[in-house]
């Protein structure tokens, strides 16, 4: 992971993170193994804006398809019910 240049190397491929993704993954990595609510990442993401919870599953949904060997099964973007989403160290 290089929050600096927005990019992750996976398996030796650099996938770019829009500004955005690469907030979300900044803050997930710097409270990981911490359940973080919908609410508290929505308004840290867009913290002057109204936004719904469906902006922020896409994004996850999208980092997930960059960071995550296989995204339909997620091992470090954890999805944590009734609260929101929270980053797994393995």
């Amino acid at each position: 992971v290089d929050i600096a240049h927005q990019r992750v190397i996976r398996d030796g491929v650099t996938r770019s993170l829009t500004p955005t993704e690469s907030k979300l993954l900044h803050i997930l990595l710097r409270n990981a193994g911490h359940a973080l609510h919908t609410d508290f990442l929505i308004d840290r993401l867009w913290p002057l804006q109204d936004v719904r919870k469906d902006a922020l599953r896409v994004y996850v949904h999208r980092l997930r398809a960059k960071v995550e060997p296989d995204a339909g099964h997620p091992r470090y973007i954890q999805t944590v019910q009734g609260v929101g989403y929270q980053f797994t160290r393995f």
